[in-house]
């Protein structure tokens, strides 16, 4: 099999976002981004990577393709804005007529078996093959589109680049970039007819279009489903990506610090659960399993432990078994029945804090996050006389980045003290590089957090129709009181059946992937290892 990797764009993008690299150079878990392009194909080693004649003389571009890829070859051609059918046309004499070709893009990874895309491939006796992905990916929460497939038992009717065919994308099959074709003399055929006919997606010429006309010819093209898709093509996917590697990368390593705080956690759970409901789930959502255990006790477990719990939640929640397992995980826990919806996050906090010493800390914590923090760090705020109020924060959520107008936003100085808080609201045009509020708040005296909801009431500041506890840490802010912001390590929001399902497909992919550290197994308190692990079993593709 010949392989060629066309890699010779500017990535501009890349390069705007403050990038120095070379996107093919690029870090992604301590290797660059080429290195994990070759690891697709083992067992291959005729690679032909076609670069920037700017990068390979200004980088160490070639030398990380032949510590890659040993013995490969190499073609530098000068910059342009053609794509990558221009890119492979100006190496037509290095591939042979009667050898089977796959055309790769650069810029992503992916979970497969190569062994069983050649078997399936073969077996169906294609003259091409794209390998394809649908279903929930989580990069198809975003805008960009991609290469669209319309199919008949995987085998390709007609591929679209940019627009998909229906109204849910995630229905339909999107090319990954891996292109197959039988034989080296039909990919120049085609390259070459597309580029005859000025066939240009944006301005380029894109390897997916030639299967267009492949099929007018009566060829056959296949479609391989792919189990996940890694999307690094552009800074905002690529951050993505980093962020969850990093927490699972620290999820596997120690967990919280075990001494006790003092004071109260304060897990208020009163909400509805709306979207989940309407998602399918039957269960509340506290009661939703995460690592194994009901939502909310995977949020207990990242926090810090305190001297005294307390948990308020609907009285159907509780009947429906939050009550047995916050038993089971805090058999000292003060528990808060509610008849109905309080009218919003905070009133349903005060209510959990009636019979609380008004001097004592709270650290208020939602039930449908985790998080993995420092515990020096948070010791030095807690002991620092000048902090009345810590607001756990992170930056360069893409979730929150895209819906911006769904969370709350802290702006601080460089010593993290905070100078604006915003509810449901962006501080600036770029929220990616603002600190959003993560929903856990350390109240060092519980009067502070009351007499900053008072304020808030007098002033009927809800917004749409609730009381926060964001605007609770607005109100003391604004009565003179000393904010800071308290940035995690990492953290995980299941608060929305997206965000939930988005936890879950990094969690298998990463427990499945040979060269991540991450193991269920390590996991700390995770429970139930085997029977998740077994769950991510039993992939296969639809159409033989």
């Amino acid at each position: 099999m010949k392989i060629i990797v066309p890699m010779a764009g500017a990535g501009w993008r890349f390069r705007k976002a403050g990038y120095a690299d070379a996107k093919p150079l690029v870090p992604v878990d301590g290797r660059p981004m080429a290195g994990h392009v070759r690891d697709l194909f083992p067992g291959e080693r005729d690679f032909l990577f076609i670069v920037n004649a700017e990068h390979a003389e200004r980088t160490g571009l070639l030398n990380v393709l032949e510590e890659a890829a040993p013995g490969s070859k190499v073609a530098a051609i000068p910059p342009h804005r053609e794509g990558p059918v221009y890119s492979v046309s100006r190496v037509f004499d290095a591939v042979p007529d009667d050898e089977e070709v796959i055309v790769n893009y650069c810029d992503f990874s992916k979970a497969w078996s190569y062994q069983d895309f050649l078997r399936h491939t073969r077996g169906r006796g294609a003259d091409g093959a794209v390998a394809a992905y649908k279903g929930f990916h989580p990069h198809m929460l975003a805008e960009p589109n991609y290469a669209f497939i319309r199919h008949e038992r995987q085998w390709l009717l007609e591929i679209r680049e940019k627009h998909p065919f229906t109204s849910c994308r995630m229905s339909e099959f999107a090319s990954d970039g891996t292109y197959y074709f039988r034989t080296g003399a039909l990919m120049k055929k085609y390259f070459s007819r597309l580029m005859e006919r000025g066939i240009r997606t944006e301005g380029e010429y894109y390897v997916s279009m030639v299967y267009n006309l492949m099929l007018e010819d009566g060829l056959r093209v296949s479609v391989y489903e792919i189990e996940a898709m890694l999307q690094w093509g552009t800074p905002r996917d690529l951050s993505e990506y980093r962020r969850w590697s990093d927490y699972f990368r620290r999820a596997a390593g120690p967990g919280p610090d075990p001494r006790a705080q003092g004071g109260i956690l304060l897990m208020p759970m009163a909400g509805e659960g709306r979207r989940f409901r309407e998602a399918g789930y039957a269960a509340p959502k506290p009661l939703i399993e995460v690592n194994g255990t009901p939502m909310f006790v995977a949020a207990l477990r990242s926090l810090p432990r305190a001297e005294k719990a307390v948990f308020v939640a609907s009285s159907k929640t509780l009947e429906m078994g939050a009550d047995l397992a916050i038993r089971s995980e805090r058999p000292d826990a003060a528990v808060k029945g509610l008849a109905g919806p309080t009218g919003g996050e905070a009133l349903t906090c005060r209510e959990g804090l009636a019979q609380a010493d008004p001097d004592a800390a709270v650290l208020i914590a939602p039930c449908d996050a985790g998080v993995l923090w420092d515990y020096e760090e948070y010791r030095r705020l807690m002991d620092d006389p000048s902090v009345d109020l810590v607001v756990w924060t992170a930056a360069g959520h893409e979730p929150a980045a895209r819906r911006p107008e769904m969370f709350g936003w802290v702006k601080a100085d460089p010593g993290g003290r905070v100078t604006e808080v915003a509810v449901k609201r962006p501080l600036s045009a770029e929220p990616i590089r603002d600190r959003v509020i993560l929903g856990l708040f350390t109240f060092k005296k519980i009067r502070r957090f009351l007499e900053a909801l008072k304020a808030l009431e007098a002033r009927a500041g809800a917004v749409n129709g609730e009381y926060h506890v964001d605007s609770c840490a607005g109100e003391a802010l604004a009565a003179g009181l000393r904010v800071h912001a308290f940035d995690v390590e990492g953290f995980a929001c299941w608060g929305t059946p997206e965000e939930l399902r988005t936890y879950q497909y990094w969690q298998k992919f990463f427990h499945r992937c040979a060269r991540h550290p991450y193991d269920l197994a390590k996991h700390q308190g995770l429970e139930r290892a085997g029977a998740l692990a077994a769950s991510f079993e039993g992939f296969r593709q639809g159409f033989e």
